[in-house]
């Protein structure tokens, strides 16, 4: 099986600093794939080398096709989607509106925007009742069901997440990976990166652990939940 998203030795580098070296990672269609790690291990640029925002070497395929060549627009119009850490909404704009710019960064118009807004309030009906709100009047729970439901409105067949709980409380944290879940179990493959980790690995499939801007170790979720290494360094035990 081709892997959805293929990763070959990916270096990357702002400006003459390298922050990933070497790393190989793969995410297969349907799959939840989680990156965790330290602040500052890599996570993040490893998401911005995909997305093509940073300078880097290597190989990144996407279904079978060689991406890292390609600009930043692009790789969104393929079908690979970043929802960036802090959610980045337009505070300015309203609900709705936000929602339209996610469908108008692929070329969505008319019909097809109605009807991606009408399926991504089917994920967040809190967005619903806040629909003609403006941004930053939107509690941080709000805001991140925004930031993914705009991410959604450019029909992404890999969701890429930033530390989508940041910030939050537990509850809505715990609601927001139930709708994460969802949206996978609907066809939609993830690459999450994600500061909890118990609940990372309680929805992801697989894992993978990133120190130092290196790939250390990898396996299934449920691998890395029984890992003492793991459980030391990420769980509290």
């Amino acid at each position: 099986m081709i892997p959805m998203l293929e990763l070959d030795a990916v270096s990357a580098f702002y400006g003459p600093m390298q922050s990933l070296h070497d790393v190989s990672l793969q995410v297969n269609a349907g799959e939840i794939v989680v990156l965790v790690g330290a602040n500052g291990a890599g996570k993040s640029t490893l998401l911005r080398a995909i997305s093509g925002v940073v300078r880097r070497q290597g190989a990144i395929s996407f279904e079978g096709s060689r991406i890292d060549g390609r600009q930043p627009e692009d790789v969104v119009r393929l079908g690979i989607v970043h929802v960036p850490e802090g959610r980045r909404i337009f505070p300015s704009m309203t609900v709705l509106e936000n929602l339209q710019v996610g469908g108008h960064a692929v070329g969505r118009s008319g019909a097809s925007i109605r009807q991606g807004i009408e399926e991504t309030l089917e994920y967040f009906p809190r967005l619903q009742a806040r629909i003609g709100s403006y941004g930053w009047s939107l509690s941080g729970g709000e805001q991140q069901m925004l930031a993914v439901g705009r991410g959604l409105m450019a029909k992404p067949r890999l969701l890429m997440l930033d530390e989508p709980s940041l910030g939050l409380a537990p509850l809505i944290t715990q609601d927001l990976f139930e709708i994460i879940s969802g949206i996978n179990k609907s066809g939609v493959s993830m690459l999450v990166v994600e500061q909890n980790v118990g609940l990372a690995l309680k929805y992801g499939h697989r894992c993978y652990v990133i120190e130092t801007g290196s790939i250390v170790k990898h396996g299934t979720t449920a691998e890395m939940a029984d890992d003492p290494a793991i459980a030391k360094a990420y769980l509290g035990s």
